[in-house]
């Protein structure tokens, strides 16, 4: 996950465990949505599948927007601009009656701690349009939810998060409270949709 050094001392997490898989000499890997354009590079034998495109975005989100409707698709952070920007591309291809805004946020955080000090969001108001978060991963959910928090002082409509992966169950009913709408895939075991909340849409890329 981690693909830079953030704090002065300590390893290239990514490199590490690119070694640790490659010395195991598999036949392949698979992997769904990498978190960095650098893991092909650095695993071998990597076979990627891009959950995080278009197709499920306009399946279980877009698709419900009305004819001539408008949607906030928000970028959660610069790390995330070039593929959210991406799939707002595709979504307005499949789409082309629906108008989309791109809105750019951001977040600081200590890198010695992890925590998450302020959320900005470059957009004063939203108009009470449904509004999109669109990341990769769901841990506890912190991000999400602070960003939440700002999205409806900027007076967003409907709010939905969609992440491809979320680590553990925790995480998801953390962000179930902050959303209208919550999807994930099932690239985690532990995600039973029998136990999430109602609120919550679990997509199976893994039958």
């Amino acid at each position: 996950r981690q693909d830079r050094v953030c704090v002065k001392g300590e390893p290239l997490s990514a490199h590490v465990y690119a070694q640790l898989i490659n010395s195991c000499e598999f036949d392949g890997v698979l992997c769904v949505t990498p978190h960095s354009d650098v893991m092909p590079a650095l695993i071998n034998k990597l076979q990627i599948v891009e959950n995080f495109d278009a197709y499920q975005i306009s399946e279980h989100y877009i698709k419900h927007i009305p004819k001539n409707g408008t949607v906030n698709i928000i970028i959660p952070d610069a790390g995330a601009a070039k593929r959210t920007r991406e799939i707002a591309k595709s979504c307005t291809t499949k789409r082309p009656d629906v108008t989309v805004n791109l809105v750019q946020a951001e977040k600081d955080r200590c890198l010695e701690t992890g925590k998450i000090l302020n959320f900005s969001v470059q957009s004063e108001d939203l108009e009470g349009q449904p509004t999109i978060i669109i990341d990769d991963i769901n841990c506890n959910g912190g991000t999400f939810i602070g960003l939440a928090g700002k999205l409806r002082e900027r007076k967003c409509g409907e709010l939905t998060l969609y992440t491809t992966h979320t680590d553990h169950v925790r995480g998801i009913h953390n962000v179930s409270q902050h959303f209208n709408k919550v999807i994930t895939c099932n690239t985690n075991g532990h995600l039973d949709s029998g136990f999430m909340p109602e609120r919550v849409t679990i997509i199976p890329i893994f039958q």
